[in-house]
């Protein structure tokens, strides 16, 4: 090699980003789906139908490379990734503002036309909706 010129850097060529046609849509919280296996011995039932009231709301659309959540006039885009998957889940990474609430690596766990994702310490399913 000639005295002065730099190295030539051998390209690494860029994988394109994993994609999954099971996640593209919109997708709204299952009430029924998430509290259908979960007991809260603790609450009382005032309690227990106010945390309740708070599902079957959120309806989330994955777009190729963009994720948005909405709930009543509350709104948010954030972009994300897959960076694994197989034939019952997939794992995405979401880059954010809101994203620290429950992590930004999450497990999406498919069901028929269902996906399940951990909200703390229970399952939320969301259901794909109609076209």
């Amino acid at each position: 090699m000639p005295a002065g010129k730099p190295a030539k850097r051998q390209s690494r060529r860029k994988r394109p980003p994993l994609t999954d046609p099971r996640l593209l849509g919109r997708w709204q919280s299952d009430r029924r789906k998430t509290f259908h296996s979960i007991t809260l011995h603790r609450a009382t039932p005032a309690a227990l139908r106010k945390f309740k009231g708070l599902f079957g709301k959120l309806i989330v659309t994955w777009g190729p490379t963009t994720v948005t959540s909405e709930m009543g006039d509350y709104k948010d885009t954030s972009t994300y990734r897959i960076i694994a998957r197989n034939e019952h889940s997939i794992v995405v990474k979401v880059s954010g503002p809101s994203m620290p609430l429950f992590g930004n690596v999450q497990q999406l766990h498919f069901d028929g036309d269902h996906y399940g994702v951990y909200a703390g310490v229970i399952i939320e399913w969301f259901r794909k909706m109609k076209e």
